[in-house]
């Protein structure tokens, strides 16, 4: 499982039951958000930041996703 993150506006904490891609995401700086991602490698392409913020709208209604990347 790869580290996922994505830049967003807002501060949140969430999980999403299976088969969501994203199981958990939480907030990790207080000068801007980055959502901190975990899930199965295979259920989501980190890098199309459109399905991202689709995906991350399903936990949080309101996230606008700026930026997405892998450690």
């Amino acid at each position: 499982m790869a580290n996922q993150y994505a830049l967003a506006q807002g501060n949140c904490c969430g999980f999403g039951p299976y088969p969501n891609p994203i199981a958990i995401v939480y907030t990790d700086d207080r000068e801007c958000t980055i959502i901190v991602g975990f899930g199965p490698d295979s259920a989501l392409d980190i890098r199309d930041i459109v399905t991202v913020e689709l995906e991350l709208k399903r936990l949080l209604p309101d996230c606008r996703v700026k930026q997405v990347f892998l450690t």
